[in-house]
């Protein structure tokens, strides 16, 4: 490692004595992508050939470094990593790759080529498109199949973990698929150490966590930008940005902001009704399970088999283990004629008015907002957060000071947590000023 270290160090010294002899109409940028590929060839594999470590000079002539110890090492997956398309991933050969791989409607997806035409920057999306949905079909063939299939390529991203050429966040892009493998790992070790969503909480959590960041890679201009957009994101963000996290197309329960307290709001919510799940009743079907239940119900698990929209945000009740689903607005007021479907017998479905509950004392509601994972630590804080604003507030105070403040999720268990949206809400109301108590 040291002597690798040392490698990259010398070619960059070489390199940058070659810039200082050009000639001054010579693109800088030129110049340095020049830089950037010496350093590149130098910092990958471990496998050396027969041929020496040599840069180009300004006239494309290749000149050789003093020390003759120095040996290229194998370019073969930064050749195939780059460029590769949905195409080229069709033709690939497996057995030189060295992996095992898996078949989709034709397209093979062997690891490394998958994971090298995803975090490409010049791979076009509707080939990504493509990839994605072929390793979304694994599936069909069995959990086993697909969760297979996430594992190794896990195994390849955990490969570079103690390559420090690759684990080195570079300031400039580097075309290396061992340095797009460490952005992905330090992004899947980031998202661990704020904890997956309480939903998805199952076996192989890691994997998981991959396939989170797999996903986002289909809209991004490549792994790197992808990195650099988490980062961005974890600043503190306003309720304007908080709003273009939440899904379009969903139905939310209506409100007027009341007043707008910097980092929390008070809104006014209209009747809003819900299905809810009460974990207490039925523990071995805590978390994902409940989850599973409510979307079994709203997608046509009742009585009448009737198919309803999807609704955000999910309501969990905290120590009340309860979890309600927002229902479709044709159901939040009884005056309307619709009746909701009827939840099976089984199901531990029920249905409530008032939000469960959320705007039982009170439609006015201090929300706090957050971005992130909720896990349990962090709602907790946010909590405690809203309920000391509350008690240094001069005009808004809980409505009951035993109630507990309750979580609202707005985005699948899967979306990353730099695009997610979370609030903790608490009913209140209004402080009665002391004049107003002493007036007759």
């Amino acid at each position: 490692r040291a002597a690798r270290r040392m490698t990259v160090a010398n070619v960059l010294l070489v390199s940058l004595s070659l810039l200082s002899s050009t000639s001054a109409f010579v693109s800088p940028c030129v110049s340095l992508g020049r830089v950037s590929r010496v350093i590149m060839t130098a910092g990958m594999g471990n496998r050396p050939t027969n041929e020496k470590l040599s840069i180009p000079d300004m006239n494309g002539n290749n000149k050789k470094l003093n020390d003759d110890n120095k040996k290229l090492p194998d370019a073969k997956m930064e050749a195939v990593g780059a460029e590769l398309s949905v195409a080229k991933l069709e033709a690939v050969d497996v057995n030189k790759i060295g992996a095992e791989s898996e078949t989709q409607d034709g397209l093979e997806l062997e690891p490394r080529a998958f994971l090298a035409s995803l975090m490409s920057s010049r791979t076009a999306q509707a080939d990504k498109t493509m990839l994605l949905e072929s390793a979304r079909q694994l599936r069909a063939k069995g959990d086993a199949v697909y969760t297979a299939f996430l594992e190794r390529l896990l195994q390849e991203v955990d490969g570079v973990a103690e390559n420090s050429w690759a684990m080195t966040r570079w300031p400039i892009p580097l075309p290396s698929y061992r340095v797009k493998l460490g952005c992905l790992n330090r992004m899947v070790t980031e998202l661990l150490k704020e904890g997956m969503d309480e939903n998805v909480r199952r076996e192989g959590v890691r994997a998981r966590t991959l396939a989170v960041l797999l996903r986002q890679l289909e809209t991004s201009q490549g792994v790197r930008k992808l990195e650099t957009e988490a980062g961005k994101a974890k600043l503190e963000v306003s309720m304007a940005d908080m709003l273009k996290r939440t899904p379009d197309g969903l139905e939310t329960p209506k409100y007027q902001v009341a007043a707008e307290k910097g980092t929390w709001e008070v809104r006014e919510y209209e009747e809003f009704s819900v299905c809810s799940f009460d974990m207490k009743a039925s523990p071995e079907k805590a978390g994902f399970g409940a989850f599973n239940a409510l979307a079994g119900y709203i997608f046509g698990k009742n009585q009448e088999q009737l198919k309803m929209a999807m609704t955000t945000p999910v309501i969990n009740h905290g120590s009340s283990q309860k979890m309600s689903f927002i229902m479709p607005s044709n159901y939040w007021k009884t005056q309307s004629g619709a009746s909701p479907p009827t939840p099976m017998a089984d199901s531990g479905v029920n249905l409530e008015s008032s939000g469960g509950g959320m705007i039982a004392s009170s439609n006015q509601v201090a929300v706090m907002w957050f971005g992130g994972f909720a896990s349990k630590d962090l709602v907790q804080r946010r909590k405690d957060s809203l309920r000391a604003m509350l008690e240094s507030d001069d005009t808004w105070q809980a409505a009951n000071a035993a109630d507990e403040a309750l979580l609202l999720q707005y985005n699948d268990p899967f979306v990353p947590p730099w695009k997610r949206r979370n609030e903790v809400a608490l009913a209140v109301t209004r402080r009665v000023s002391a004049a107003a108590v002493a007036a007759p």
